[in-house]
């Protein structure tokens, strides 16, 4: 660490430029930005990095010595305003040596910030060359403290991006994200990335988010995140479960290979449950724990653990659940991966005869479509998930104020999982009004 420092302490200064856009011009005397180059240190691999910053003041060229990189008075620049503004320089100049000096290994969006809270310009609109989307979506990304899954969702949103501005053959500045960008954005990703609505939906919502964080970072004054119309309307897709006696069906059917029968028991815990894979797959004996003569399942969930003020749930041990608990003495099997648990239950289901067809609502590059499908062929991991929710709001009348301690979700996400079958609905709500006129 010493001797890159010393390195840079022998090579390598402060300097400061006029920022000229496009090609110099001899004749132009317009009012610069007054940029700050610093080549401060060099990464692992030996490359030097780079900080360049805008001052945020600005001098005409006539009123600037570029040798000694300070203004210089004259008729348009009186002495007063040229000592504040070298006065300022070299502020800058002597911060940056002490800062390097205090943190060697700095990144330049650190150093940028710390420049940013010496001159007071936290608030301050950015120069236009930094407010370019891309580049400000990498640092957004980089400097995100959420899940990996998360990021994921991140970088494949920002690669969505980046593939439509190389086709598009523009940048995207922060100032021209209109209502007409975003129709046509959303144009591209059904026609050419034959993109469901829904993933478009979220494509938009994270660019919202994007949007939203540079605004208030100052880089931009566009206030387009917030019109409701910037949007794309999320369409109510097909969310499949078994039934109690399909539940019943698939439990004991015993004809599977050693394999299959070890995701069906895994999603048939987590049905009996309601936990997601993230949770479900990492259920251990210790999270099983008995209250006042109860077992109860009690864990903190994988989402919402950075965002959520509680995220602890805590869960009845079903009958069936106790009976599977049983068969192996609480050391629960460890569960396959996310994609092979999705591939193994739909041949376990199909293997214990869960034929019902089922509707399947898609949207498509935009399209709505509806077709009838086996209920096997559309069970997947969260399956397990709607099916114990829908169990016990329909099967067990369970109220959705006590569901959502079980869950963890709020009532409005909650009631979004509810897919009960309206004919069955509508018997027990007669029936509901036939108790009560008896009593009458």
């Amino acid at each position: 660490m010493n001797v890159v420092m010393a390195r840079r302490t022998r090579s390598s200064h402060p300097r400061f430029n006029l920022n000229y856009s496009g090609k110099s011009n001899p004749k132009d005397n317009d009012p610069k930005t007054v940029m700050l180059l610093f080549r401060y240190r060099k990464d692992e691999n030996g490359k030097t990095i780079l900080l360049k910053y805008s001052t945020g003041i600005k001098i005409r060229p006539k009123s600037w010595d570029s040798n000694l990189q300070l203004a210089k008075s004259g008729v348009k620049l009186p002495q007063p305003v040229t000592d504040d503004i070298n006065a300022k320089l070299t502020k800058i100049k002597n911060f940056c040596y002490q800062f390097v000096t205090d943190n060697p290994s700095t990144t330049t969006e650190r150093f940028k910030d710390a420049l940013d809270e010496l001159l007071a310009l936290r608030g301050r609109v950015k120069d236009r060359e930094n407010s370019d989307l891309i580049p400000y979506f990498t640092k957004y990304i980089r400097r995100s403290k959420n899940d990996y899954r998360t990021i994921l969702k991140y970088n494949t949103v920002l690669n969505r991006l980046k593939e439509y501005c190389n086709v598009k053959k523009h940048i995207i500045y922060f100032d021209q994200i209109n209502l007409e960008f975003k129709d046509d954005l959303e144009s591209w990703l059904y026609k050419e990335k034959e993109l469901s609505t829904n993933t478009a939906s979220k494509i938009i919502q994270v660019l919202k988010q994007v949007i939203k964080d540079a605004h208030i970072n100052g880089y931009h004054q566009n206030l387009i995140y917030q019109d409701k119309a910037f949007a794309i309307q999320r369409v109510k897709t097909s969310k499949h479960f078994l039934e109690i006696d399909e539940l019943k069906k698939l439990a004991e059917y015993k004809d599977l290979s050693p394999t299959l029968t070890q995701a069906r028991d895994i999603w048939l815990i987590a049905a009996y449950t309601g936990l997601r894979f993230s949770d479900f797959s990492r259920l251990k004996k210790e999270h099983i724990v008995n209250i006042d003569g109860q077992e109860v399942i009690r864990m903190n969930t994988f989402k919402g653990r950075k965002s959520k003020y509680d995220n602890e749930v805590v869960i009845p041990v079903l009958p069936e659940l106790k009976t599977m608990l049983k068969k192996y003495k609480y050391n629960l099997p460890k569960a396959f991966s996310s994609q092979k648990m999705n591939e193994y239950i739909k041949i376990a289901c199909e293997k214990a005869g869960l034929e019902r067809k089922v509707k399947v609502v898609k949207s498509q590059s935009g399209k709505y479509s509806e077709t009838l499908s086996p209920l096997y062929d559309n069970i997947t991991n969260h399956s397990a998930r709607y099916t114990f929710i829908n169990m016990m709001l329909n099967d067990y009348d369970i109220s959705p104020q006590h569901l959502q301690k079980i869950t963890g979700q709020s009532l409005s996400v909650l009631m979004g999982y509810e897919r009960g079958d309206k004919e069955k609905n509508a018997i027990k709500v007669a029936s509901l009004i036939k108790k009560s006129q008896i009593k009458k």
